[in-house]
């Protein structure tokens, strides 16, 4: 699997940064977005001596770091109400609508699927998800290429660093400013969640514990 990982898992182009950008942009509101990334711990049989595999909540696991894009997300409509941004999900008129056009869409939302377009698993569930960013290869990736706002940033919780290339949610949201800021970023987040929800249910095993031998 890991041989061929590199067909599926891969980082998108230029024009496709763009595509993403106007889909995250479109969905939620938050602009220049080229993933949202997230961890997530699978859960292992503990190695012998590995404590270093016990994470917060107890148990032996890889903390596996993704990055996703847009695809997946509900798309949102959004509007100026007294100065501030409003989103709301938009809204499909079935009027008039034949049973085969609502099939359709069934089928179309159900193949646009978030994508994995980064993944790290080499680490420890101990691993803090911030330094797990650092010492990726995305980290100097984004570091060397994306030197401006326009050039694309990552979307994530509260666990990471808040950087020039990685926009964080205020921890303290003591204005209407902040609160529509973190409202934006947290519709924006959850395509990696749903990514990793969809990726669990595919592969049942991730549930349980993986028998691996860990080096």
């Amino acid at each position: 699997m890991v041989d061929i990982s590199h067909q599926f898992i891969t980082w998108p182009n230029r024009v496709q940064q763009q595509e993403i950008m106007r889909e995250f942009f479109t969905s939620a509101g938050f602009p220049n977005v080229i993933g949202a990334v997230d961890g997530s711990h699978i859960r292992i049989i503990m190695p012998k001596d590995g404590h270093d595999f016990i994470n917060r909540k107890n148990f032996a696991s890889i903390d596996v770091m993704a990055v996703c894009d847009s695809k997946g997300i509900e798309p949102t409509t959004s509007r100026y109400v007294g100065g501030r941004l409003t989103t709301r999900p938009r809204r499909r008129s079935c009027t008039n609508t034949k049973m085969n056009d609502v099939h359709l869409q069934v089928v179309q939302y159900l193949v646009q699927k978030s994508r994995f377009t980064f993944l790290d698993a080499r680490w420890p569930g101990s691993s803090h998800d911030s330094f797990i960013y650092r010492a990726s290869d995305l980290a100097d990736h984004m570091d060397a290429m994306n030197r401006s706002w326009t050039d694309g940033i990552l979307i994530a919780d509260s666990g990471y660093a808040c950087s020039r290339v990685m926009m964080t949610p205020y921890r303290v949201a003591d204005t209407q400013q902040k609160i529509n800021f973190n409202r934006a970023h947290s519709r924006t987040r959850v395509a990696v969640e749903m990514a990793f929800g969809r990726w669990k249910r595919r592969f049942g095993i991730l549930h349980g514990e993986v028998n691996i031998k860990y080096e």
